[in-house]
């Protein structure tokens, strides 16, 4: 019997020995697992990472591209230019007509008179004869006596021009005035500064030979009357 019951012990040992082999073994088949479901855990976490995204903040100096602006700074230099312009370049280059400067103390066209050019703001076309209409028509519509300090002898007229004819190869120009001219109520002062003005304006363009008509008569001979 003694053989027996060390054989039975020896197979129950043996028993319990695998028993908790595959215990143990149960617990091993679990654990990879567990870890396994942890990583992904920490790949979540992982996922914060693209805040390195937020870096787009460097966008942020396009914006210093709006300063880009301050070229505009310089056209402002430009109207300095206009300033630079003598008196003498301004004569060439602008329109130009004549009024009267009194004798000192007098505020008509009598006495010792000078004639002053009086410099508009339009430029030249570089076409004198264009140009001495253009100056024409300025003298003949300013329209008042005074005109500031200096007088104009045409206050009381309303000239008009009727045509003009030009002769290339002669340098002569043929003007007919018409509208109203009441030489009749003038003052031999104002006839003698209408001739002045209209004289002057046309001869600073350059044009060489003239010959001024009122309707069809000379004009000269209208004004001495």
């Amino acid at each position: 019997m003694k053989p027996n019951r060390t054989l039975m012990l020896f197979l129950l040992a043996a028993l319990l020995l695998q028993a908790c082999a595959t215990a143990e073994g149960g617990f091993r088949l679990f654990a990879p697992t567990a870890t396994q479901t942890a990583t992904p855990t920490q790949t979540a976490t992982s996922t914060p990472v693209p805040p390195t995204a937020t870096s787009t903040a460097t966008i942020t100096p396009t914006a210093t591209l709006t300063r880009t602006p301050k070229p505009t700074q310089t056209p402002s230099p430009e109207p300095s230019a206009t300033p630079t312009e003598t008196i003498s370049q301004q004569l060439k280059s602008r329109i130009v007509f004549y009024l009267i400067l009194p004798e000192l103390g007098r505020t008509d066209a009598c006495g010792d008179i000078s004639l002053i050019p009086i410099i508009s703001k339009r430029y030249r076309t570089g076409d004198k004869l264009r140009d001495m209409e253009i100056a024409m028509q300025m003298l003949l519509s300013v329209g008042v006596r005074r005109f500031g300090v200096y007088y104009n002898a045409l206050w009381d007229t309303q000239l008009t021009i009727n045509s003009i004819k030009y002769q290339k190869e002669k340098d002569y120009v043929y003007l007919d005035f018409g509208g109203f001219l009441p030489v009749m109520q003038m003052s031999k002062c104002d006839k003698h500064g209408v001739r002045e003005q209209i004289w002057k304006t046309f001869y600073h363009y350059g044009i060489q030979n003239k010959t001024f008509t009122f309707n069809g008569k000379f004009l000269i001979d209208q004004l001495s009357r």
